[in-house]
Parts: C-alpha cells; sequence; structure tokens
C-alpha cells in the first residue's frame, strides 16, 4: 500500500508474523484519509469515529485479514 509517499509493506512470509495483527497509524485527518480510501473503492470496516480515548479513528482491512487503523488526535 502506497500514500502520499509513504509504503507499507506486510509480509506473507511464514514465519515473519502471524496474520491477523494490527497496525495503528497516526494521521492529520482520519475523514480526509477515509474520502481518499473510499474515493479509490477501499472499503472500510469502521467508518472514522470518535472514541472515548479523545481519538477519531477508522479501519480497513487488508487482503490476509489484518487490521490498519487509522487515527487523529
Amino acid at each position: 500500500m502506497t500514500r502520499k509517499d509513504q509504503v507499507i509493506f506486510l509480509t506473507e512470509h511464514t514465519g515473519d508474523c502471524q496474520v491477523g495483527g494490527a497496525i495503528y497509524f497516526i494521521v492529520p485527518n482520519v475523514d480526509n484519509c477515509y474520502g481518499e480510501f473510499t474515493g479509490q473503492g477501499i472499503t472500510t470496516i469502521e467508518a472514522p469515529q470518535d472514541t472515548p480515548w479523545g481519538t477519531r479513528e477508522m479501519v480497513v482491512t487488508d487482503p490476509d485479514g489484518n487490521r490498519l487503523r487509522f487515527a487523529t488526535h
């Protein structure tokens, strides 16, 4: 996955890690990120929402089932 010159590489190599991991990204504006993702046809499993701990977050999954959580403080 590439976004604004940032590349995320999730390995599929056996033994590197277990499938179904979670990655937490802090982004400047999660709502803008949501708009970019949905504009490209990416489906989120959680649309942006405010959390009790003071962030605004959304979640997508990759084809291997890893959860990618994007948050704005």
